[in-house]
């Protein structure tokens, strides 16, 4: 039986942007996989398209108060979606040329001063994103990362249901990418400069 909504959309585009919660929720609910499908689509990352759609959602809440100017949400929606996907694309290409690009200038023997640094740095910030993490998403993420347990695995050895261990999961990955957006940015800004130019 298909689900029955108790707002019409333009109402709902209101309340959410006057803050409800609950119209919010059902404006999830209503979108989500949709959102997922096209994420999907697009990055070809089942991983990828839960965490973009859940940044998606995150953004839409923070900037509530422009969707009682929108008049085609689902056209808004799509291009949210293919911009949030085509800059995680760039991103990770960016990434993946730079990755090849130290690669290929690295002497094969030892690491240039320049490189230990930067990778030290890099090691520092990835810490400093793990020490801020809640203790049991702390725990779930180093589970999975460090010791290579699947997430079953992790359920079973933290008492804690396979979905709890999901959430944790997804919430730490998207605490860690936060965090190092913010403080990796300068250093990969940087480290692209010396590469390219």
């Amino acid at each position: 039986m298909p689900t029955v909504y108790k707002y019409e959309e333009t109402e709902l585009l209101n309340l959410v942007a006057r803050g409800d919660l609950g119209a919010f929720r059902q404006l999830y609910d209503r979108n989500i996989q949709k959102v997922y499908s096209y994420s999907y689509f697009l990055t070809r990352s089942a991983q990828q398209s839960e965490d973009l759609a859940q940044e998606l959602f995150a953004k839409i809440w923070i900037k509530r108060a422009e969707l009682a100017s929108v008049e085609n949400f689902d056209a808004w929606l799509t291009v949210l979606v293919r911009n949030s996907a085509y800059n995680f694309l760039k991103r990770n290409a960016l990434e993946q040329r730079t990755l090849r690009k130290i690669h290929s200038i690295q002497p094969n023997s030892s690491s240039s001063t320049e490189d230990i640094v930067i990778d030290k740095e890099y090691a520092r910030i990835y810490q400093q994103a793990i020490d801020q993490l809640p203790p049991q998403q702390r725990k779930v993420y180093l589970l999975s990362r460090n010791d290579g347990l699947k997430q079953e695995e992790i359920a079973r050895n933290m008492g804690i249901s396979l979905n709890t261990v999901k959430n944790h999961m997804k919430a730490a990955l998207f605490s860690i990418r936060a965090y190092m957006k913010t403080y990796v940015s300068g250093l990969l800004l940087w480290l692209m400069l010396e590469l390219f130019t």
